[in-house]
């Protein structure tokens, strides 16, 4: 009987103070759900992660829908800490750009229905590039941005 009571409080002891260690387990889960704390925090896992996807982007419609501009402001950041974007990353990355301005009326924040970091990315992307069918997409990334935006009005 006392071993079974000592069993039964060292398991509870041991999940009280493991409660206490402001860790959470790690279940070996990849993606965007992985450990980011604050919103912006998981709004940047979530954009690095679909740039890892092929295109064209299948995944994360409804998350980019919602970000508008954050989304090219994400990807802007990511490429600041890491080296130059493959050909392939590039197609992802501009369509994580077309599909965070197809529906404007989603976007959650005023101020992301501006396209300023798009913009910028786009200009970045275009320098970096010699390839013409790439130069091609960029522009009609460019130019479905300005539909979708003068459409919303």
């Amino acid at each position: 009987m006392k071993t079974q009571r000592f069993a039964i409080l060292l398991v509870l002891s041991s999940g009280i103070a493991y409660c206490q260690t402001g860790k959470a387990p790690s279940l070996g889960l990849t993606g965007p759900w992985a450990g980011p704390v604050t919103p912006e925090e998981y709004r940047l896992q979530t954009v690095k992660w679909l740039l890892e996807l092929p295109s064209p982007l299948q995944n994360g419609m409804v998350q980019l829908h919602r970000m508008g501009d954050e989304a090219s402001a994400d990807l802007l950041k990511i490429l600041a800490g890491r080296p130059p974007l493959a050909n392939a990353e590039k197609q992802t990355a501009l369509d994580i750009v077309r599909i965070s301005f197809e529906h404007p009326h989603s976007i959650l924040k005023p101020e992301n229905h501006q396209p300023n970091a798009a913009l910028t990315l786009l200009q970045q992307l275009n320098a970096g590039t010699q390839d013409f069918v790439l130069k091609l997409k960029i522009a009609d990334t460019k130019q479905a941005i300005f539909n979708a935006l003068s459409t919303a009005k």
